[in-house]
């Protein structure tokens, strides 16, 4: 029951994320920068980007553990720094500072399909998504040392992806070029941002559940609860 509770903490957090952004909308016309799901510096941000460090540090702990036990889980550690880069990028954007240099090869976004996002979801997104699915690929064997987490993952992964590429790119047919902080669109990124944040919780879910269960790391666990229950 205990490892359901880390779980729902993290998902009513995002939940009140996103209610505090709709609910600002709603009372003030726009959401103040603190509660912004669609600004850098807010808390929303923080957030995501916690999510996914926890996530990467502890699959990165469990493949660090490997290391000195003399295995090579490289698959694992590219996961565990895949998951810690996109946790860099919630704060530093770099996804939107290269789809900003992708206008420049593909051409100006406006008057376009994606006049809204430009093409970065696209050429950015979905090489991603596809280099992650083969990353998990290739680490599947460590995953399935601890039954669930491959699913978690594909789940989490699934779900944050959806609002990255799948309500992103909807944006683009949903509001017209000049439609930015309009109540259709600051929706639009409640659903985009809430789906990042409920997949974000998946993955850190999993990662503490990797670590904490897997057959490298968790006699260090066990200990450490004997030696309180003596204590």
């Amino acid at each position: 029951m205990a490892h359901y509770a880390f779980p729902a903490v993290l998902v009513a957090v995002d939940l009140a994320l996103v209610g505090a952004h709709l609910l600002s909308l709603t009372l003030l016309g726009s959401p103040p920068h603190i509660a912004n799901l669609d600004v850098e510096d807010s808390v929303p941000t923080w957030w995501a980007s916690m999510q996914l460090l926890c996530a990467g540090v502890t699959i990165g702990l469990v493949a660090l553990r490997g290391i000195a036990r003399g295995r090579r889980p490289v698959a694992l550690m590219l996961l565990a720094a895949g998951l810690v880069m996109m946790s860099a990028d919630e704060v530093i954007s770099v996804h939107e500072r290269l789809g900003r240099l992708s206008d420049a090869v593909f051409g100006d976004r406006a008057g376009t399909a994606f006049h809204l996002t430009g093409l970065w979801f696209v050429v950015i997104g979905l090489p991603a998504l596809a280099a992650i699915a083969a990353t998990m690929v290739g680490c599947w064997r460590s995953l399935k040392s601890v039954p669930g987490t491959l699913v978690r993952l594909i789940w989490g992964f699934a779900i944050l992806f959806l609002g990255a590429i799948g309500v992103e790119g909807l944006t683009n047919l949903l509001v017209d070029e000049a439609g930015y902080d309009v109540p259709r669109f600051m929706i639009l990124v409640a659903f985009e941002e809430g789906f990042e944040l409920l997949g974000g919780s998946l993955l850190a879910w999993a990662g503490v559940l990797f670590l904490h269960q897997h057959p490298e790391t968790r006699p260090a666990f066990d200990a450490l609860a004997a030696q309180g229950r003596a204590g």
